[in-house]
């Protein structure tokens, strides 16, 4: 009697541990990330060039352009504040370029996507100022089944993303806070 409840059980354990080497070989559910490594900064949004620059290419969810009537040095004041209140880490500000690279590493076990953003501000006329917010998106998909091939091939590359009307509402905020709007 023992020994059978102890066979019926090496048996549960023994197809767990067949399943799992089996899962482990396959393509997507082996573990791997497929990713060799992540991309910098610098890479999403090459800064010796400048500011990015809207293409056709570039999907509309993927950069927002708004213009403020405000001056251009509180408006790059308030980009750089809500930057930050958006939970992006700063990589690299210049003020005479207008330029503000950050990037957002987000953690959702076992998936992990980096976002890069690159802010764009520049002056129209001395009380108004345009800004652009671009943002591109890198990702792992471990784990991933057949029916998400599709976006893990497209979050290995580095690809234009969603999420920049949220800088914008902060960036209208807190110029709004300041008393300039």
């Amino acid at each position: 009697m023992y020994t059978e409840g102890l066979c019926s059980v090496m048996k549960v354990v023994f197809c767990f541990i067949l399943a799992c080497l089996l899962t482990g070989c396959l393509p997507g559910l082996s573990g791997k990330n497929y990713l060799e490594r992540w991309a910098t900064i610098e890479e999403a949004f090459p800064s010796q060039l400048g500011c990015p620059q809207i293409i056709p290419e570039m999907p509309a969810y993927s950069y927002n352009k708004v213009v403020f009537d405000a001056p251009y040095a509180d408006v790059f004041r308030a980009v750089w504040v809500a930057v930050t209140q958006a939970g992006q880490n700063i990589e690299s500000s210049d003020k005479s370029k207008g330029l503000i690279l950050a990037t957002k590493i987000e953690w959702h076990p076992p998936n992990e996507v980096h976002r890069y953003y690159a802010t764009c501000v520049k002056e129209l006329t001395s009380k108004t100022t345009e800004v652009v917010f671009f943002a591109k998106v890198q990702g792992t998909c471990v784990g991933c089944l057949d029916k998400d091939r599709e976006r893990l091939a497209t979050l290995h590359g580095m690809n234009y993303a969603p999420e920049v009307s949220q800088v914008v509402n902060f960036t209208r905020n807190n110029l709004i806070a300041a008393g300039v709007l």
